[in-house]
């Protein structure tokens, strides 16, 4: 638009700062003490629908994971997305020992859980759970993370806002 003369260029400095400040609840939202019943814990937030986007933030989760300081313990991801999708592309960008929780969102479109493991079965991954709903598979990944551990839900933007219900965080 200031190319074209429509607005004035913006000042640098103030862009800069305005774009620092600027935050998108459900990409890459860290709830830092985040309470599901009795486990309190760390759970990032990310809403990535396709390959390249688990692809861009994967080194932000990874930073987040190596971070926990639980080397004995991997962080737990809550994965759901709609049947359309690429659903090993989506995790392959993610560190194939973690934990894996399949589940479904209450969308007309997502997947299965039973469908995302068959589409996962050539692929060599760690543990892969199934949960029907978000509220068991939150609940399920609590139990393996343990206390103040790290869950990373990812997958879809439904699995992100449900989630966020589910620890109770404001609406956006």
């Amino acid at each position: 638009m200031a190319e074209r003369g429509h607005i004035r260029a913006p000042e640098s400095d103030r862009l800069r700062a305005r774009l620092a400040a600027t935050r998108w609840p459900g990409r890459l939202e860290l709830v830092p003490e985040a309470r599901l019943g009795d486990w309190t814990g760390r759970v990032l937030l990310d809403g990535a629908t396709n390959p390249q986007g688990v692809t861009t933030v994967a080194p932000e989760i990874l930073r987040h994971a190596r971070a926990d300081g639980r080397p004995g313990r991997p962080p737990v991801l809550v994965f759901s997305a709609t049947k359309d999708r690429d659903f090993p592309a989506m995790l392959a960008p993610l560190p194939s020992h973690w934990p894996l929780i399949l589940t479904r969102t209450d969308f007309h479109q997502a997947a299965a859980p039973t469908a995302l493991r068959s589409s996962l079965a050539s692929v060599s991954r760690g543990p892969c759970l199934i949960a029907e709903d978000t509220p068991s598979a939150l609940r399920r990944a609590a139990g393996l993370a343990g206390p103040g551990g790290l869950i990373v839900v990812i997958g879809s933007h439904r699995l992100v806002g449900e989630t966020r219900t589910e620890l109770t965080l404001p609406p956006v």
